[in-house]
This record gives C-alpha cells, structure tokens and sequence, in this order.
C-alpha cells in the first residue's frame, strides 16, 4: 500500500508491504509484530515503534538500498520534526493505518458469507 501523509508540514509518501517486517528488523534488529504487541501496554514503546516503522515505510517508498539503511539515518530523519506535532496521536495512527491497511488486505476470505 501507498500513501502519502503529511506530517509537520512536510509530504512524504510510505509504501508498506510484506517485506515491511522483515526491513524492520534489518535496519533494527527487533521483530516489528512482538513490538507492536507490546506496545499496546507502554504508550511510550508505541511511538517508538510507529516512529521507527513509518521511517522503514518511507525508505520503501523511496526505493532505498534497504541494507544500507541506519538506525542513524532513522534519528537524523526525526530530527526534521517537531516533537508535538510527530508524536501527534493523529500522525501516529496514519502512519501505523498505512501498515496495518497492507496488512489486512492481504487476508481475503475464502468464501463469500451467506445470509
């Protein structure tokens, strides 16, 4: 899924598909879905971790060479932002609806429900 969000004032465009969780964990070393898991109890590991996945979603939409791609890059990328506006409960579930939209259209149901 593609979508373009705009955070702070400035556009940027995210691209979330099967391969979102396994970029994840190369640019983090964590598992994105035990993250998002835990993060239903930590508010703070939430936007951490929706921070950190929107930054993977933009590097997928910029075709970036996802090996070369840092946890630094990750920090200089957020440092464009201001804090309140980034951390917006609002920005945060765009960013986490592009990914979980992918998600959910990628399970179709086998057979039509009848009524």
């Amino acid at each position: 899924m593609r979508k373009e969000l705009t955070i702070d004032g400035k556009t940027i465009t995210m691209v979330a598909n099967a391969a979102t969780p396994i970029r994840f964990k190369g640019i983090f070393h964590e598992d994105l879905l035990r993250l998002l898991d835990d993060a239903q109890n930590d508010p703070v590991d939430a936007v951490e971790t929706i921070a950190r996945l929107g930054f993977v979603m933009l590097k997928q939409a910029e075709g970036a060479d996802m090996k070369a791609v840092t946890e630094d890059q990750y920090v200089e990328w957020l440092e464009q932002f201001e804090p309140e506006t980034f951390m917006d409960v609002q920005t945060l579930v765009e960013i986490l609806g592009v990914y979980n939209k992918q998600a959910l259209a990628e399970v179709k149901p086998k057979k039509k429900s009848q009524k």
